[in-house]
């Protein structure tokens, strides 16, 4: 017996739609981008802030080599010139009013006026100047300076004379034209004092054999007696560089007291004092020496060392 099975005809399975893509504009994307937008910005303005800083700098520094290489000669002049005037004067009322009369040329409207009593005609004494002396020139603000000076003036009264020396700082104004005037009174000062500094000293030779210090010395005292009167081009010989000039001078060598030597590599410092007789003055000069030497063919001075 035959069964006969009937199958039902598959059914095609519909195609499933893909979804059609949808691309999000949102916030995030929007807040990277102002992100690196504003880290651009920073670093832009970190490099100019650099570049300007520099410049900055630079003019600062020389706003500075200017001001230490100012050209003090105008005003040393000026001063001198009415350091003259000012102590000077002579007991005669004609040559008074001549004084004041040259201080017009130095001096404020104001100041001129403050010192029209300073010497009066009933004084008995004269005044002559003898020795000006200027310490120091400085800036004390724009365009303004102060100047520190000595003066040696010989007071006369009668058949009288006495030497008087005083230290005194006054201030004046330049103008951009280059001209001057006095714009404060010198006042009482006190003048620079020694100060207390000693160089430093070679204390012993070192590292320098007794033979290499016999031919150091037997080379300077050589080089010596000639140094005074020895030209330019014989120097050479002893020499390099002109470190040492011709000085033409009418001394005798008398010796050599204190040599130390110290060796420095391939050279020799050396520190010495020679001892000269002055023809003309009769008198000894002591010339103190740092001296750098290297033997070549022979030995020579190379170099002026540190004081």
């Amino acid at each position: 017996m035959k069964i006969k099975i009937e199958r039902e005809p598959k059914q095609k399975k519909a195609k499933k739609q893909k979804a059609p893509k949808v691309t999000h504009i949102g916030t995030r994307k929007k807040g990277v981008m102002a992100l690196w937008i504003l880290l651009a910005c920073s670093l832009l303005f970190a490099i100019y802030k650099n570049f300007t800083g520099i410049d900055q700098h630079t003019v600062h520094e020389q706003k500075v080599i200017e001001e230490t290489t100012q050209d003090t000669k105008g005003i040393e002049s000026f001063v001198y010139n009415f350091i003259q005037n000012y102590y000077s004067w002579e007991n005669d009322s004609e040559a008074l009013d001549k004084r004041q009369v040259e201080l017009q040329n130095y001096l404020t409207d104001e100041l001129q006026e403050l010192n029209s009593d300073t010497v009066r005609s009933d004084i008995p004494t004269s005044s002559e100047v003898k020795r000006v002396q200027i310490w120091r020139v400085q800036p004390e603000a724009k365009r303004t300076f102060s100047v520190i000076y000595t003066v040696d003036q010989e007071v006369s009264e009668d058949d009288d004379k006495e030497t008087l020396s005083n230290t005194y700082r006054l201030t004046l104004y330049q103008a951009q034209t280059g001209n001057f005037v006095i714009v404060k009174n010198p006042v009482p000062w006190t003048a620079p004092q020694k100060a207390s500094f000693e160089p430093k000293q070679l204390k012993e030779s070192q590292g320098v054999s007794a033979k290499t210090q016999e031919e150091l010395l037997e080379f300077l005292e050589t080089f010596f007696k000639l140094y005074p009167q020895a030209t330019q081009e014989e120097l050479d010989y002893y020499v390099n560089d002109q470190v040492l000039p011709a000085i033409d001078k009418d001394y005798q060598f008398s010796e050599i007291t204190q040599p130390v030597f110290q060796k420095d590599g391939k050279q020799i410092k050396a520190q010495l004092v020679v001892h000269y007789l002055d023809e003309e003055s009769k008198s000894t000069v002591v010339a103190q020496y740092n001296l750098v030497l290297q033997k070549g063919e022979n030995w020579k001075i190379v170099a002026i060392g540190e004081n």
